[in-house]
């Protein structure tokens, strides 16, 4: 429990007597609890210690020993210090009382704290709101710091996930702020074990074990053992399932992020082959085929990807399909933007934490030009997120991979698309030959396993000529319907796909404008130019219509 014995030299440091510590994990606040306990029965400087809960009121906790096993206990606060000073009077005319909250526990306290005899040592958690009684106490113990309340060694430690929210900006500058890790890979192991001890004796801990302790990377401690006995529960033995279940449910219930399935690999998602080539020399390489030689060539974690193109041409598509080859998991912003001043940016910065706890992952940003810019007449939130973001994709430190997509790179800030801010700019454009036969297959034999007689791919991807991957997908449902209504046939036929032919329009001529567009604005960006010319090269080919692009045909 290293976080403890940083906290504990922070305030001999003389940082403060206040600690705001960045977690509500009840695990972690037990860890302190045991702490302080156990200084109870330090002979060298005994201590008296105390625990606050919104549910349960002021306790006092003690070390003690039972059958030669020591434990903590709580008791009651025993009534035998009174309130004293500013504290009372400030306390009742801010509303609080003897028994008002932790507003009636703050005159129990401060005494304990100004006590030239009694280290006191209080730990307190579970605060729902901010109650100014207890933001002055808080402000008014970490001033005192270097006279009467550290002179005795005494210390207050509040937990929760935001402290700023319950006690200001101004008390967090007089205070130490600590964010214990939510959980190492030993002590989830630790969990593990003890949990395989009392209900599976026989379960080893391989491999396969590990890798599910490892996909856990993020969730608190409390998370981790509720997960594992779920899991035990339903399955009677750990599965990954369950585990990445009960994941996805957490980061969801943060309500700033939305996990994303990766259930296809570039293969199965019929994803072009020179974008596939890329995104492995790039990134996949680096992170997962040949990490111990990016290691030792000292490659930094990769930054990402920006996907620009036309809608309905498979960005998201592609980002769950590079999701699963990486084998990371994929995630996307939730609800980011709000009404109240500031919130947004804080809500930006929650999605930067909590990635980062989770990391490694995929954070996908689509649509990226809605956030905006950091100048120009836009709204003030916009520019704050994006300038948050921007920070965030600039940090040496981060372990989270970007993706991002847009439909307009031309509103893009500069900053977002100089040299360095992505390892590659994709265009991502309306499919070939080849790629359009990838996503028959995939939406008649990976996906759904759709019944057929006599239906020739070949023939029907001449019919196509610059449709997108969702609108040949669309084609293939509306197919299904003319069978349906065929007297209730259930296979499809080539004379499905004929008669439902005609219920997709495409501009063809615009659409090879919006190509050359694309890929013009991805030569402008690009850092490697001979990558855009290997996508152009598999994306603009002949493709039935009697008309080559730029020259190149199939």
């Amino acid at each position: 429990m290293c976080w403890i014995t940083d906290l504990v030299t922070a305030h001999n440091d003389l940082e403060s007597v206040v600690a705001l510590v960045k977690t509500r994990d009840p695990v972690r606040v037990k860890q302190f609890v045991d702490y302080i306990a156990a200084q109870t029965r330090d002979e060298s400087s005994p201590a008296r210690a105390f625990f606050y809960d919104a549910h349960l009121g002021l306790l006092e906790v003690r070390q003690v020993e039972k059958d030669g096993v020591l434990a903590v206990q709580m008791l009651p606060m025993a009534d035998d210090s009174q309130p004293t000073g500013g504290l009372q009077s400030m306390v009742a005319t801010m509303g609080g009382g003897q028994n008002g909250g932790i507003a009636g526990a703050v005159p129990k306290i401060d005494p304990l704290l100004r006590n030239d005899d009694v280290r006191a040592l209080v730990a307190i958690t579970n605060i729902v709101e901010k109650n100014p009684s207890f933001t002055a106490a808080l402000r008014s113990w970490a001033i005192d710091a270097t006279t009467q309340i550290y002179s005795t060694g005494s210390m207050v430690a509040l937990f929760d996930s935001d402290p700023i929210r319950l006690v200001g900006q101004e008390t967090v500058e007089l205070s130490m702020m600590l964010e214990p890790e939510r959980s190492a890979l030993n002590e989830r192991e630790r969990i593990l074990r003890d949990l395989i001890d009392a209900y599976l004796p026989d379960t080893e801990v391989d491999e396969d074990v590990r890798r599910i302790l490892r996909a856990m990377n993020g969730m608190t401690l409390r998370d981790t053992e509720t997960a594992l006995l779920r899991s035990i529960n339903e399955h009677a033995s750990i599965e990954m399932d369950a585990v990445l279940y009960m994941k996805d449910l957490l980061i969801r219930k943060e309500g700033v992020l939305v996990p994303l399935k990766s259930t296809y690999g570039f293969e199965a998602a019929g994803i072009d082959h020179a974008i596939a080539q890329g995104l492995n020399e790039y990134i996949i390489g680096p992170l997962r085929t040949h990490p111990d030689a990016a290691k030792a060539l000292k490659k930094g974690i990769p930054r990402g990807v920006l996907f620009i193109g036309p809608p309905g041409t498979g960005k998201t598509w592609t980002s769950e399909a590079f999701g699963k080859e990486l084998g990371y998991p994929l995630m996307k912003t939730g609800k980011v933007f709000s009404k109240w001043l500031g919130e947004s940016q804080d809500n930006m910065s929650r999605v930067q934490q909590i990635c980062e706890a989770y990391a490694p992952v995929l954070m996908l940003f689509d649509e990226v030009d809605r956030l905006g810019k950091r100048g120009g007449d836009g709204h003030a939130a916009h520019k704050d997120v994006f300038g948050t973001l921007l920070s965030w994709m600039g940090d040496a430190d981060r372990r989270t991979v970007f993706i991002a997509t847009t439909n307009v790179p031309d509103q893009l800030d500069d900053a977002f698309i100089r040299e360095g801010r992505f390892d590659l700019i994709i265009p991502l454009l309306y499919p070939g030959r080849e790629a359009k036969l990838k996503i028959f297959k995939v939406h008649t034999s990976i996906i759904d396993k759709v019944p057929m007689k006599k239906v020739d791919f070949e023939s029907l991807v001449d019919m196509t000529p610059k449709w997108s991957g969702a609108e040949i997908k669309g084609w293939i449902e509306k197919a299904k319907n003319k069978a349906i209504a065929d007297n209730g046939r259930k296979h499809l036929l080539q004379r499905d796909f004929l008669d439902a032919h005609s219920s997709v329009r495409v501009n063809e001529g615009k659409r090879i404008e919006m190509e050359n567009h694309f890929i013009d604005k991805a030569r402008e960006y690009a850092s490697d130019e001979s990558f855009v010319e290997n996508v152009e090269a598999g994306l603009f080919v002949k493709q039935g219509t009697g008309r080559a692009i730029r020259g190149r045909s199939k």
